[in-house]
């Protein structure tokens, strides 16, 4: 029994380490201002944060940078709360996400 047919019906498993779109993506992080405060950023933060086109928990194509205090700030409350105190919507996170995965995309091209 070694061979499995592909169905397509199983999600793929949650990998943990980023591809090289995925690294990409977090070298282009790094470069990037904290999302919450605007200072220099230390953490590529992984959105809790519920929306369609996000299949697993922790997927790293869906990150923001955040300072060590905004990231801890964010940890401490739910993130959509958290993105209220600092007067953003959860729906500009995720666009501001697409629009960094894009860039890092662009830029490793």
């Amino acid at each position: 029994m070694g061979w499995s047919p592909n169905h397509k019906r199983i999600k793929e498993r949650y990998n943990p380490i980023p591809n090289t779109a995925e690294r990409a993506f977090e070298a282009h992080l790094r470069d990037q201002p904290c999302f919450g405060c605007g200072g220099r950023s230390h953490v590529c933060h992984h959105t809790r944060l519920e929306f369609d086109g996000k299949a697993r928990r922790r997927e790293h194509r869906w990150q923001m940078p955040l300072c060590n205090a905004c990231h801890l700030d964010c940890h401490k409350v739910r993130e959509a709360v958290w993105l209220e105190s600092i007067g953003k919507r959860p729906e500009q996170a995720i666009a501001y996400m697409n629009v960094q995965w894009g860039l890092s995309q662009r830029k490793a091209a």
